[in-house]
């Protein structure tokens, strides 16, 4: 089953992590899902990789760490406590999100999927996100094309 459940405000006060694709980043897609977890998560905190604050700090650590930046985002998901992240539009899910969503498999019950058709975010299963994975080449491919 794709979707474990759905949930109305399951947490208080969750610090979220917002993975997307980054041709996602400063578009109205990206807004409306930072206004669609912020409707499902009450009070909530979110780290968007994709705001300019984590742009501008990201590209200091990857001039410093060139052959290590992923390090990066994985510092910034070990701060949080959920994850919401939004597939492509054929639902899987770039390597980068796949990265991210591992590095907080520890707290796999945390793991949400934003259903942009519905409206709707759903919690998944590490599983179906390992199931549903791109490979680094299918994610540049899709990352070249408008979401």
């Amino acid at each position: 089953m794709k979707y474990l459940k759905t949930f109305e405000n399951l947490c208080k006060d969750p610090i979220i992590y917002f993975a997307h694709p980054i041709n996602t980043y400063g578009t109205k897609i990206e807004s409306d899902c930072v206004n669609l977890i912020k409707l499902k998560f009450n009070n909530c905190k979110i780290i968007n990789p994709g705001d300019d604050f984590y742009q501008i700090d990201f590209k200091k650590y990857r001039d410093l760490n060139p052959n290590n930046y992923m390090v990066y985002f994985k510092n910034l998901v070990d701060s949080c406590s959920h994850i919401v992240y939004l597939p492509f539009r054929n639902n899987k899910i770039g390597a980068g999100i796949w990265y991210e969503i591992k590095n907080l498999y520890s707290f796999a019950d945390n793991i949400f999927e934003i259903d942009l058709s519905n409206n709707q975010i759903n919690k998944v299963s590490f599983d179906y996100v390992n199931d549903n994975k791109l490979s680094i080449e299918e994610t540049r491919e899709l990352i070249k094309k408008e979401y």
